[in-house]
């Protein structure tokens, strides 16, 4: 099962720089595999929030951006109870933790886990 974060799906539903090539890499995988958890959903609806708020997109694109993504989801992806979505974080999680969480402002944990990140990561913190 392949476990997909929510920044690499918004290429599919909003035109970036990066959609062409994530299109191209999701065609190859096989349905049925692909995995997200409920979170995935939540963070795209507040990402599609977001945009609104700063007048990057209409309440109506965000609309319609909400309703691509949710027939996506549904037609090719497993969602995962939160418990099982963990267990399979948690398989690479200080990889995840460096490349998607800790660049976010609004992701928050605490302090001993900022302090694990800081020691698991210092020799790697070039992103």
């Amino acid at each position: 099962m392949l476990y997909f974060d929510t920044s690499f799906l918004v290429p599919l539903v909003r035109d970036e720089a990066t959609s062409a090539k994530v299109e191209r890499f999701m065609a190859r995988l096989p349905v049925g595999q692909l995995a997200i958890s409920h979170w995935t959903r939540v963070e795209f609806a507040s990402l599609l929030g977001r945009d609104v708020r700063m007048a990057g997109l209409t309440s109506e694109a965000a609309k319609r951006a909400d309703a691509v993504f949710e027939a996506v989801v549904e037609e090719s992806f497993v969602v995962l109870l939160q418990k099982r979505a963990t267990s399979i974080l948690q398989r690479n999680i200080s990889a995840i933790i460096r490349l998607v969480c800790a660049p976010a402002m609004h992701c928050i944990w605490p302090s001993p886990a900022i302090a694990a990140w800081r020691r698991s990561s210092a020799s790697t913190r070039h992103l």
